[in-house]
């Protein structure tokens, strides 16, 4: 990945660009105008598996607002929105109030989930729409996020990130709405040297059950490549299928995601090699093994990006009897 120790982080960093622009926030933030930052993406996917076909968008971003100052400290807004497209779409949108205390920023609302924030490692052959739907396995960010873009439910709650030059902390607690579930997520990055650590959890309580989510990463970075290695451990008794409504069941069923329960101990270890033969292509080759007698997956893209533009193609081998195909394009910023 080879990048700041804050990029491609999901947090509030947006706030604290927009609040404080200084240091390593400031880099993972575009400015759109006075006091106002954005990061994210949208991203058009073409996919091929046998002789079946489809295309699906999906859009991640965040935008920061510095609105003033409250007894002195600065505050302001984070504004979020997660979703996907492929014959139907699920959605989720994320709201928060930010206050910048001097010793980290506290949000209300709909903050961000602290997994989703933080952690970040490669795609398996670049395919973004298989980690939306992948329970958390693949990327790393937990269950809370698969379950807001598929029930209707909002998730309130509290946030916490410190943030310095070699380190990043994050905690988030949400209770979902109508009796949803209760959500408690931490994580802490850090980087020393070469060499980038993440350490995450998540703890889910609801009626149908609950689950615990570990995980932690470690990447050696270097300007030419990074090798990288990653590793989840899920123990669930949890069926969201129970809190659906209607359109999001069968919205999720037509991207072949008709079955929403978790249960039992599931792991899975990711390792991944990127190399950048030119200054704006990064070819990945990355492998994952699964336990409890799943399949082993590999995955190669291949990725270049110019001026906030990219295109990509790749392939993951394992899921199934036959290769699957992507290619993308999309914007980041």
């Amino acid at each position: 990945m080879g990048r700041n120790l804050h990029d491609g982080a999901r947090l509030a960093l947006t706030g604290l660009a927009a609040l404080a622009a200084t240091g390593a926030a400031a880099q993972v933030t575009t400015p759109i105008g006075d006091g106002i930052y954005a990061r994210g993406g949208v991203e058009v996917e073409h996919y091929m598996y046998d002789d079946e076909e489809a295309t699906g968008a999906y859009l991640d971003m965040d935008i920061g607002i510095a609105t003033g100052t409250l007894f002195g400290l600065p505050v302001g807004v984070e504004l979020g929105a997660e979703g996907f497209s492929e014959d139907e779409s699920e959605s989720a949108f994320y709201g928060a109030a930010v206050l910048d205390t001097g010793f980290g920023l506290v949000g209300a609302g709909v903050p961000r989930f602290a997994l989703d924030k933080y952690m970040d490692t490669p795609q398996i052959g670049g395919f973004r729409l298989i980690e939306v739907l992948d329970f958390g396995l693949i990327d790393g960010q937990g269950l809370s996020g698969l379950y807001y873009l598929a029930a209707s439910e909002v998730p309130y709650g509290l946030s916490y990130d410190l943030v310095r030059q070699n380190v990043a902390v994050g905690v988030t607690y949400h209770e979902f709405e109508d009796g949803g579930p209760k959500v408690l997520q931490g994580v802490v990055r850090g980087k020393a040297g070469m060499v980038e650590l993440s350490l995450g959890g998540e703890y889910l309580d609801a009626d149908g059950g609950d689950s615990t989510f570990l995980t932690g990463s470690a990447e050696f970075q270097t300007a030419r490549f990074d090798l990288g290695a990653s590793y989840v451990t899920l123990d669930a008794s949890v069926d969201f299928g129970e809190w659906l409504d209607d359109d999001a069941a069968d919205g999720l069923a037509s991207v072949g995601l008709d079955d929403l329960s978790a249960s039992g101990d599931v792991t899975s270890t990711k390792v991944w090699a990127t190399v950048r033969p030119l200054e704006r292509l990064d070819v990945t080759a990355s492998y994952m093994s699964f336990e409890e007698g799943r399949a082993d997956v590999w995955g190669l893209s291949a990725r270049y990006a110019l001026a906030g533009a990219f295109i990509e193609a790749g392939a993951i081998d394992g899921i199934g009897d036959e290769t699957l195909v992507q290619a993308s394009f999309g914007l980041d910023f």
